[in-house]
């Protein structure tokens, strides 16, 4: 017979002893008091037999070693689940190059990306590591963790949990622990953090363009001719590594400028219906729409991450106080213009 076999007997035994030893107690009538002595005795025994061992040689019930077993086993599962929500927490190296922040009033996501970074220790990565913080922030705190982390190139050591791949693996995301400290110095990241904001030489519509960081917009920037005319052609990045990404799609525009500059006229046409007449120069709102055309010039074209593309026009006091822009992408086109 097995182990839980001999507990049922052990504990249906002491129930017929209990209700042997009641029967005694209440003298319970129709029982005999022989029958109720003898019922009693052999329970006790078989209570006391199945304690301790089967007649022949078995299993020793012992329930001591049973309690420990079962508390033992729950020590391991809690373990196991304990491992499963614990993240393990890493000190990061890194150069701070951006910090920013989602959502509104109370409940800012606020984060911060580092690049090149290190587990302290370890080899250098270079790729992005978004570290968020581990809860909303107000406003006002985070304009004070903003200006802690704001100055150019300060290299920072972070406690971090939760550490990921990002999307495609050349990023990686985490959760902030703690700022450990701020101003560390570190030869190799500075070096390397120095060099990713170098200038560099593109080929685009076959001349070499030079191109440096904007001090301004602090991305990269270099002046290009469209149809004849200088303008300023911005690639929305400050690292020097990823220039060539965004200089392909700016080959793109490039390869077929004539017939994207019919479009952006045609757009800006779009700016002289009627009830935008009233905020014309009161010199110009008589004037035909063509000659109003030519006062607008392309001043300088945007190139955005999968090919988004902004131009923004000179305009020559046209619209008094506004800004003139136009907005697409190299596959569905042009958006309508835009005044603001």
């Amino acid at each position: 017979m097995s182990q839980q076999s001999w507990g049922l007997i052990y504990r249906l035994s002491g129930i017929v002893l209990l209700l042997a030893i009641m029967g005694l107690v209440l003298q319970v009538q129709y029982v005999g008091w022989m029958t109720i002595m003898v019922t009693a005795v052999i329970s006790g025994l078989t209570c006391l037999l199945a304690y301790k061992r089967k007649s022949d040689g078995g299993d020793t019930i012992d329930f001591g070693v049973m309690l420990d077993t079962r508390a033992a086993a729950s020590s391991k599962a809690a373990q196991a689940g304990a491992a499963g929500t614990v993240a393990t927490e890493l000190l990061v190296v890194g150069v701070v190059q951006c910090i920013g922040a989602s959502g509104i009033g109370k409940k800012l996501n606020a984060y911060f990306v580092l690049n090149p970074w290190r587990v302290k220790g370890g080899a250098v990565q270079e790729i992005d590591l978004t570290i968020r913080l581990p809860k909303p922030v107000s406003q006002s705190e985070y304009d004070r963790f903003a200006l802690n982390l704001a100055a150019d190139d300060l290299i920072a050591e972070v406690k971090i949990t939760d550490l990921a791949a990002g999307n495609g693996n050349d990023s990686s995301t985490a959760q902030l622990v703690e700022i450990v400290s701020i101003g560390v110095v570190d030869s190799e990241l500075s070096s390397l953090a120095s060099q990713k904001h170098l200038p560099v030489e593109l080929e685009l519509d076959g001349q070499p363009v030079r191109f440096a960081i904007d001090e301004e917009e602090g991305i990269y920037a270099g002046t290009i001719q469209w149809l004849g005319n200088p303008i300023r052609l911005y690639l929305d990045t400050d690292d020097s590594r990823q220039t060539r990404l965004f200089a392909k799609d700016a080959k793109v525009l490039l390869a077929n400028t004539h017939a994207w500059d019919t479009k952006l006229r045609e757009k800006l046409a779009g700016l002289l219906v009627e009830e935008n007449r009233d905020l014309l120069n009161p010199e110009d709102r008589d004037k035909p729409t063509e000659a109003i055309l030519a006062r607008l010039s392309l001043n300088d074209i945007h190139v955005m991450e999968e090919g988004v593309l902004t131009f923004n026009f000179s305009q020559d006091n046209v619209f008094p106080d506004k800004e003139i822009s136009i907005f697409g992408d190299l596959e569905q086109g042009l958006e309508e213009a835009e005044l603001y």
